[in-house]
């Protein structure tokens, strides 16, 4: 049994937060890669028929655009996708868009009357300007709740991956470990510990250093430490 006093697991805990802090940096490091694009999808689910209509605003190339900002400024994205949504709005897709976020919350003949007054240069009636206005807000409420599901979703496939690159870490330094005189034998042991450590790398990142004061501290309270 590989022998541990209380040093030892304080030891143990700090570099686990640090190798799952070094987890994550080495992922986050990756978002110009298709781990940055983890939960874009989400939008083009959340928005429906309306997703399509960012074409007319962006051209054929709109995802790649848009999941382009995705991997860098969400602020950015976000204020595209809403000059898109209202350029895009057109008499030719206004029923439809009105349908998707709702029946009986956006009268599709209005916004389409709006739609149609808008590209020939038209001067909209308050009612066609109110309904215009529950359509926007309609779908800034839906783009929001999008961005909140796919940020959602890329942290928790983000500390998914960051636990198979510290566990992967773990393990073979753990296997470089077993190769030393000291390591021989107890090469089961070894691999089980770094296991532990990779495992848990990724969790006790945030906490790992109060956790260490806390086991300190029980430990001098207890008398195991001076």
């Amino acid at each position: 049994m590989i022998p541990m006093d209380v040093s030892d697991l304080v030891a143990l805990v700090t570099a686990a937060g640090a190798l799952g802090g070094a987890a994550f940096g080495i992922v986050e490091g990756l978002k110009s890669t298709p781990i940055g694009t983890i939960g874009f999808k989400v939008f083009k689910v959340q928005l429906g028929v309306i997703w399509t209509s960012l074409s007319g605003a962006y051209g054929s190339s709109y995802e790649s655009l848009l999941e382009a900002q995705y991997q860098g400024n969400h602020d950015d994205l976000l204020r595209t996708l809403r000059q898109g949504v209202r350029i895009g709005l057109t008499a030719g897709n206004a029923k439809q868009n009105a349908k998707e976020l709702g029946d009986g919350l956006i009268d599709g003949q209005k916004l389409e009357n709006a739609a149609t007054k808008i590209h020939g240069g038209q001067d909209l009636t308050p009612d066609e300007q109110h309904v215009l206005s529950r359509y926007e807000l309609a779908v800034d409420a839906r783009i929001d709740a999008a961005m909140t599901l796919a940020l959602n979703k890329y942290a928790e496939s983000l500390r998914i991956i960051a636990m198979l690159v510290a566990l992967r870490v773990a393990l073979g330094v753990g296997w470089l470990y077993s190769l030393t005189p000291t390591g021989l034998d107890d090469v089961g042991e070894t691999m089980l510990l770094a296991a532990i450590v990779g495992i848990a790398a990724v969790p006790l990142a945030p906490i790992a250093k109060d956790l260490a004061t806390a086991i300190q501290a029980a430990a001098q309270a207890t008398g195991k430490l001076p």
